[in-house]
């Protein structure tokens, strides 16, 4: 720590990873850059390499039961259900909770909003995917 001291923080490719004045780096897309930090003359350098995101890769999404009502719980059955703001929609109506969520399960209420049978798809910040059967409400 350089209490006191000007200290001078750069990423040579900002695209790619930022760096704040206090040195936190943050990554923005997959690739490679440099951070160097500068204080009283002296300047160090290092290596950045960001990797891809994950991608959302559930396959075989099941829905268990396929009929309900408004505000039951549903069980939704796959694969890779991790990463950054999982949703679940039915037919396009964002689910009103998503109760509990593993890699492999997740437990959702069924919103209000629609009627008759409708998809159900699962995505996150890395992508989606949507269930082979429909979902009925009655």
């Amino acid at each position: 720590i350089l209490a006191g001291r000007s200290v001078v923080w750069l990423s040579t490719n900002p695209g790619i990873a930022t760096v704040s004045s206090g040195g936190l780096v943050t990554a923005q897309a997959e690739g490679q850059t440099s951070i160097a930090v500068t204080s009283e003359g002296k300047t160090g350098e290092f290596n950045v390499e960001v990797p891809a995101p994950p991608r959302f890769a559930s396959s075989g999404l099941e829905v268990s039961p396929g009929a309900g009502s408004v505000n039951q719980q549903i069980t939704l059955n796959g694969t890779n259900f991790t990463g950054p703001n999982l949703r679940v929609s039915f037919g396009g109506i964002p689910a009103p909770s998503i109760d509990s969520a593993t890699p492999t399960e997740i437990i959702v209420r069924v919103p209000s909003g629609f009627s008759g049978s409708v998809s159900i798809t699962v995505s996150n910040d890395y992508g989606s995917t949507t269930a082979d059967q429909l979902f009925t409400l009655f």
